[in-house]
């Protein structure tokens, strides 16, 4: 139709396109009306999805405009390459949605809606809406001045009714944008044929086919708004796209959750059971492992008793002929024989008159032995008695004291000091991995949890929505069912309640014309 070059204008600092009517269009009647009306459609739009026309006049006799330079590419060279994410398509829907909303206000409805007339800046995620060129201006021609009634547009985006010739609202471009996201999301086109016939009766009669039959990064949502912006009848479709840009964009909040001020705060339910799964958690891994913790201290206490105790007793047989004979030196060689074990703190071995006569600690020897109280005894295990001792230098002990006998005589003590550091590195190991078995096992069921409840939580708000679209009047809208659980039954019920009540309401409606008519 038009040459289209990049310029500048130096009042203004501006560069910018003129499109330029080709001089084997201008004698064409139906072409620089054509022209004209993209000039006179577009130049009342001013909107950030909508390309800006500057000026529009006529040079030569060549029909000229003025518009915005854009930088980017075309969706439909977009699309040749691999499929954007999810988010990205269901954006530039919303910017479409909007942007036509705008377009439809103003009287403006632009007929061919397709990937060719949208341009699209990747780095901003942002589309405009180009070539209006066949757009319908309501109400801005006179019968014999209304555009020709010839079928016009690209077919494989036409509505059923555009393909058929029939008059054209808003709606038709909702369904174009509807074949635009079917596109973007299965790579496909909803209808194609190798002959324009067939292609207009597939769009007319065919059902439409199912979107990326198998792919789960699509929500059952999407697919259903796509489906409903595909219905052959126009009442059947969104009727704004005000309604359908909200409808997106609530999809858009689902695959990017974030607080919605108009909604009743609630904890989210994933964040609920993940919560008391924690704290159930914790609480009884805390219990158990206490029990287990102390049961285990008690345990190994015991084993340092016994460990203690025996030392205590082999040191008593080892002494007690030696303290019958007062042979002290041979003594002194069994304590320093004895003193190579490092958990040994002290060795004292005690005479009938109750003189220490060996003691690791060479200066004691010879002097009296102080008794020790019988109160600060913890227990008493086969005649030894253990009390808890601290050393000089504050480490703490265990204090294990025996009696020496030989052949029934009392002969003398032994008293040892046994150091507790083993117990309570052993004890302090035990309670770290106790911890970290009792944070990871947390963490592990917290996790599955959430992700369980997450699951959840999406078939809930997909019922929810639904819900939601027949309080406001959708009668026609049915869940799509993929899967094979509760909700699956859920879905079929709220499914066959919504078919119910289109029923009824068509009744109604029937009966309200029969009324009329009346």
């Amino acid at each position: 139709m038009a040459y289209v070059f990049k310029a500048f204008d130096p009042k203004i600092q501006r560069s910018l396109a003129i499109k330029i009517l080709r001089e084997d269009r201008i004698k064409d009647a139906e072409y620089r009306a054509s022209f004209l009306r993209e000039s006179k459609a577009a130049g009342q739009l001013t909107h950030p999805g909508i390309v800006t026309i500057y000026d529009v006049g006529e040079i030569k006799n060549h029909p000229y405009m003025a518009v915005e330079l854009l930088d980017g590419h075309t969706l439909e060279e977009a699309l040749k390459g691999k499929r954007l994410p999810v988010t990205t398509i269901v954006q530039i829907g919303m910017q479409l949605a909007e942007a036509l909303d705008y377009a439809h206000k103003k009287g403006v409805i632009h007929r061919d809606i397709k990937p060719e007339n949208i341009f699209w800046q990747k780095e901003t995620n942002t589309v405009k809406i180009t070539d209006f060129g066949i757009a319908h201006l309501e109400g801005a021609y006179s019968k014999d001045q209304e555009p020709s009634s010839m079928v016009a547009g690209t077919p494989e985006y036409m509505s059923p009714e555009q393909a058929l010739g029939q008059p054209l609202d808003s709606r038709s471009d909702l369904y174009s944008v509807g074949v635009i996201l079917f596109r973007m999301l299965d790579g496909n086109l909803p209808f194609s044929a190798p002959t324009l016939g067939e292609l207009i009766q597939r769009i007319v009669h065919n059902k439409t086919p199912f979107i990326a039959k198998g792919d789960k990064s699509i929500p059952n949502e999407l697919r259903q708004i796509i489906n409903k912006l595909l219905k052959k009848q126009p009442d059947q479709r969104y009727q704004s796209g005000a309604v359908l840009a909200n409808e997106l964009r609530e999809v858009l909040a689902d695959l990017k959750p974030k607080a919605k001020a108009e909604e009743v705060r609630i904890l989210p339910l994933r964040v609920k059971w993940a919560m008391g799964m924690a704290l159930s958690i914790t609480l009884t891994m805390a219990i158990s492992l206490a029990i287990v913790y102390f049961k285990q201290i008690q345990s190994m206490t015991g084993l340092v008793y016994d460990y203690g105790g025996s030392l205590a007793k082999i040191l008593s047989a080892n002494t007690a002929e030696a303290l019958l004979l007062d042979d002290y030196v041979a003594l002194q060689t069994l304590l320093e024989e004895m003193s190579n074990n490092k958990e040994l703190a002290y060795i004292t071995v005690v005479d009938r008159r109750n003189i220490i006569r060996a003691d690791t600690t060479p200066d004691s020897i010879g002097i009296e032995y102080k008794r020790q109280e019988i109160d600060d005894v913890i227990e008493v295990r086969n005649g030894i008695l253990i009390r808890e001792a601290t050393s000089t230098n504050g480490t703490l002990l265990y204090d294990f004291e025996t009696i020496v006998f030989y052949q029934g005589k009392l002969v003398g003590k032994v008293r040892l000091g046994l150091s507790r550091s083993p117990l309570s590195k052993a004890a302090e190991t035990t309670l770290i991995m106790m911890l970290i078995l009792m944070v990871v096992t947390i963490a592990s069921v917290v996790a599955t949890t959430f992700v369980m409840a997450q699951k959840l939580s999406n078939p809930i708000a997909t019922a929810k929505r639904a819900l939601s679209r027949v309080e406001q009047g959708e009668y026609d809208t049915r869940i799509i069912i993929d899967r094979n659980d509760e909700f699956a039954h859920l879905y079929i019920a709220f499914n066959r309640m919504a078919e119910s009540i289109e029923t009824m309401h068509c009744d109604d409606d029937y009966d309200q014309e029969i009324d009329n008519q009346i």
